[in-house]
């Protein structure tokens, strides 16, 4: 289930990794299709919520 539509309290875990310096990668199924642009954007605000340093790949 994508970011945000589950029970995962994201908000809460993504400033427990703002150290890490490996890769992070989300894989969402194309059920979800329709959500892509929501999704994406709820994964920025969590990021830069957390003050996360983030380099987007596009």
């Amino acid at each position: 289930m994508p970011p945000g539509m589950g029970t995962i309290p994201y908000e809460k875990i993504f400033p427990l990794i703002r150290e890490y310096k490996g890769i992070a990668m989300a894989e969402i199924d194309s059920r979800y299709e329709p959500f892509y642009e929501g999704i994406v954007k709820r994964l920025y605000k969590y990021i830069e919520e957390a003050h996360i340093p983030f380099q987007s790949p596009i």
